[in-house]
């Protein structure tokens, strides 16, 4: 019985240690190196270089939202079966986000191949996309 409840608290600490949703420590670190307030950051994995590429410009897009649209329906019935009556409502809400833009000045960090996984960092730099719009 004691080794059942040891091999049942092992199993839900390595459950919890492999599957967690803390960042992995490059992403971490990369996130101290490029704060939030000078950067705008994606991170991108895959199993080419160009998957990860894609996949981290993909986020550092969505960060970048151009149109945001929230639709809201309500519905609201009373229904009445002999002296008993029934109030139903529901609210629903619809909300759309659309991201285009031409990303440029983005520069990437490449981080370690792990089993056959390419890892990277694209950043843009505030301060330096003011400069060239401006």
């Amino acid at each position: 019985m004691k080794k059942t409840f040891l091999s049942l608290v092992f199993f839900i600490l390595y459950s919890a240690f492999c599957f967690s949703s803390a960042p992995p420590n490059w992403e971490a670190n990369t996130k101290k190196k490029y704060p939030d307030k000078d950067f705008i950051l994606g991170f991108g994995k895959g199993k080419s270089r160009e998957e990860a590429r894609q996949n981290a410009l993909v986020e550092v897009s969505e960060s970048i939202v151009v149109l945001v649209e929230a639709e809201t329906h309500g519905h609201s019935y009373k229904t009445q079966e002999d002296l008993k009556y029934t109030s139903n409502s529901s609210i629903a809400k619809d909300i759309t986000t659309l991201t285009k833009n031409e990303l440029f000045a983005v520069h990437y960090d490449w981080y370690p191949n792990k089993k056959e996984k390419y890892y990277v960092c694209a950043y843009i730099n505030k301060k330096e996309v003011f400069e060239i719009v401006s």
